[in-house]
């Protein structure tokens, strides 16, 4: 008996890990009303650069070590999104491949010609 209560107890931490939701806010409140499509962003980088805009997208190569760093994609293009090693706050590891809308100051990533998001807030969409 002793054994069929362990194994139910597992059954049931394990299913309620794997089936958590990861939609929710993370960050700042996305205050942005505009959307700008990622590829406007990667052709004219000197009209964003230094500025903060919202993009809308699928995420993708969500860093699994920390949730610190990820990328974002829609039909025009991608980017890399960096939350500064999560000091402010990181991205659930199971986002991969969910929509979600992003926030962010559009910068170069430490003096290369590589553009970058430095993320302050993120909402993950329910599926």
């Amino acid at each position: 008996m002793k054994r069929f209560i362990y194994l139910f107890l597992f059954f049931l931490l394990n299913t309620a890990f794997f089936w958590t939701d990861v939609a929710g806010k993370y960050g700042d409140s996305i205050t942005i009303k505009e959307k700008t499509p990622i590829g406007d962003i990667t052709k004219e980088p000197e009209k964003y650069l230094d500025k903060v805009v919202r993009v809308e997208g699928e995420l993708f190569d969500v860093c699994q070590e920390m949730g610190c760093w990820f990328s974002i994609k829609d039909s025009t293009g991608a980017i890399y999104v960096d939350l500064s090693m999560g000091i402010k706050f990181t991205m659930p590891k199971k986002s991969n491949g969910r929509s979600a809308i992003v926030q962010g100051m559009v910068s170069n990533q430490k003096g290369k010609s590589t553009l970058m998001l430095k993320g302050s807030g993120v909402e993950i969409l329910k599926k």
